[in-house]
Order: structure tokens, then sequence, then C-alpha cells
């Protein structure tokens, strides 16, 4: 099983299912997996003021479905879930239902199975077990956890942009007033493109107007780390206002899953407060893991 973390939940899904559906929005959205042949796992996620009536949602739920000409429906509960299950042309398909208090958070999920194959309640079980939202935790952090990319971020910081395609994975994230950006990047078949020792790379991506102010090399359990800082070279009226505009990034090859894995982040340093920026974190095994 693989573990993700998308928009707070957490959940365990099997190796061969791929992320090839996300929404950004943090209080409403849908995340679908499928594997080689098939849609498998649909998740939606709603903000609302309360915990819904669940009898009376899947009561409605089914005759809905019934007028949908759905066959062999009933209702299914393993709690705090409660569902419905049914046959869609033949395809067997459950849904389900819970509330989680923590972020006020309703959660639908969708079990697609194939025609030939019976719905694996025990199966389908384990995996709402393994269904978490946790609570905002003291250090106001949230972890993401998708298409490779383990990454810690401040809890009010969304996602911007997701970009994913072959061997390569990033995400950008980002406060409501952008003043603080982050991104995580995740690049495999390193051996066909990286041409130039890592440490130049890292420098190759400095966002242009920056000019650096430090360099550093570390190591730590075979993991050998670049880490630079810079800062923006002809400040503006908001680095005036808000604090000059300060950059990090870190890079290194895992010597485990063989990616380069990289993170960075831009953000207004305040004068009377230089150490006020908030703790972000990647890792790439459980051997490593790097912040600032």
């Amino acid at each position: 099983m693989e573990s993700w973390a998308w928009n707070g939940i957490h959940l365990d899904l099997p190796d061969d299912w791929e992320l090839i559906q996300f929404s950004k929005d943090p209080r409403s959205g849908r995340c679908a997996f499928a594997d080689r042949y098939q849609l498998r796992f649909e998740l939606d996620w709603a903000v609302v003021d309360g915990p819904p009536d669940f009898a009376r949602m899947v009561s409605d739920y089914k005759a809905k479905l019934e007028a949908e000409e759905v066959t062999d429906l009933r209702s299914v509960q393993h709690a705090p879930w409660y569902g419905v299950f049914g046959r869609e042309n033949k395809l067997p398909i459950s849904r389900y239902g819970a509330f989680f208090p923590a972020r006020s958070l309703l959660l639908e999920i969708v079990f697609l199975w194939p025609e030939e194959q019976k719905a694996n309640n025990a199966f389908e079980g384990r995996v709402m077990d393994g269904i978490r939202v946790p609570a905002q935790n003291d250090d106001a952090l949230r972890q993401w956890h998708a298409f490779g990319i383990d990454a810690t971020v401040p809890d009010n910081h969304e996602l911007v942009e997701c970009n994913v395609h072959t061997a390569y994975a990033e995400m950008l994230f980002a406060d409501q007033k952008e003043r603080t950006q982050e991104t995580f990047l995740r690049r495999g078949m390193v051996s066909e493109w990286l041409d130039q020792p890592l440490q130049e790379w890292l420098e190759s991506k400095l966002p242009q107007g920056y000019t650096v102010v430090s360099r550093r090399q570390s190591t730590h359990a075979s993991h050998e780390c670049w880490q630079l800082e810079a800062r923006i070279t002809r400040p503006v009226l908001k680095d005036w206002l808000w604090g000059t505009r300060h950059y990090q990034a870190c890079a290194w090859i895992c010597p485990q899953d063989k990616r380069l894995h990289m993170f960075s982040r831009i953000a207004h340093q305040p004068k009377n407060a230089p150490n006020a920026l908030p703790d972000i974190r990647m890792a790439c095994c459980a051997d490593h893991q790097r912040g600032f």
C-alpha cells in the first residue's frame, strides 16, 4: 500500500493505483485514482457546517440510484462510514460518506470494482480505517504526500500549482497574499538530463533578480545536500512594506530512490522578525528529511 496525503486527508491505497485527477480547492474538491485498466477510487471533500443526517442521506441516495436503474442496491456501513452498494452496468460500486469534525469536513468515497470481481468488503474496510483528517497541530503545519513528493508546509498555505508528467513532479504552495511561496520538485531519470554538478544545477534555478549570499554542503545518512540562500538584488516598494524577499533552496539525490529532490522558498523577511518564517520540510525516504 502507498500512503497519500492531500489537502490534509491521509489515506493508503494499492501501489499500482495512480492519482489521475485532483482538485486544489481546500473547501471542496475531488481526487480520482485508477489502475492500469479502469477508475478504481474516488475521494470527494467539502467543508460543511456540521454532521449530516446520514440515514436520510443514504435513503435519498438509494432512491436516486434506483431511479437511474442501478441494481442490487443495499445499505452498507463501516463506522463511521455510511453508504450504498449497487451495480451500474454490471460493475460493483460501493459509495460511503463520513464526517470528520477536526476540520468540519464531509468525505465521500467510491470504490469501483471490475465486472468480473466481487466487491471486497475487507479491503474497503482497511482503506476506510486508514483515512485520517488530523486537526491542526501545534506548529500549524500540514503534510502533503503525492506523486513521490513528501512535503510539509504551513497549514494556511494552499496548493497553487501541481505539474506531473513522466519522471517529473512539482508542487507550488503559497499563502493567500502570495507573500510566501514554496516549491517542491522530484525528478527521476537523473542520468539522462543532469549534465552538471548538482550544486551548479541548484544555482541555475535561482530566480532572476536574486543574488546568492551563502552556499552550504552537508551529508546526512549518505545523502549529500546542497543549500543556498539569496536575496532580491534591487528591492522595490513591496520589499520595504513587507520585508526584503529572501530565497532559500536545497537539493540532493536520494541514494535509495535515485531521484533528485529539491525544495525552495521565496518569502518576505521582516527586519523586526528575521526568524519569523514558518518551517517547511521535504522527505525522500525514511532515512532523510530536510527543512528550513
